[in-house]
């Protein structure tokens, strides 16, 4: 069922009680967002590593790894490229081989045989 014209929120529009939220993150500190872009660009030394001496434990900072700042990356993609969501594509009728050689250009036309050729085992010198 595909809802009517202005039927919930806009888009690009955030509830108020998520700008709230925000607002009262970016008071107490940095938003995770920013906190993950900072380790995904391994600009600070915040990671602790420890090494046990006679005198007991020693702390050091170090830099994030490189697989630390890939997972960074990964967790902060969402607040800048949101996943697409899932379209259901319904037809209404048959398409015939005339209908379709007359939308092709003849580009789209040697890029679909030479698919259907590839998939015969042909093998081409590009």
């Amino acid at each position: 069922m595909i809802p009517g014209k202005g039927a919930g929120r806009p888009a690009g529009r955030s509830g108020n009680m998520s700008r709230a939220l925000v607002q009262q993150a970016a008071l107490e500190g940095e938003l995770p967002h920013q906190f993950l872009l900072r380790v995904m660009r391994g600009q600070d030394e915040f990671f602790v590593e420890e090494t046990l001496t006679e005198d007991g434990p020693v702390y050091h900072m170090r830099r994030p790894y490189l697989s630390e700042r890939i997972d960074a990356a990964k967790a902060a993609a969402p607040y800048y490229a949101p996943r697409l969501a899932e379209m259901k594509v319904q037809a209404s009728g048959a398409v015939g081989i005339a209908d379709l050689k007359e939308m092709l250009d003849i580009n789209m036309r040697e890029c679909a045989a030479k698919e259907i050729l590839k998939e015969l085992n042909y093998q081409f010198d590009e």
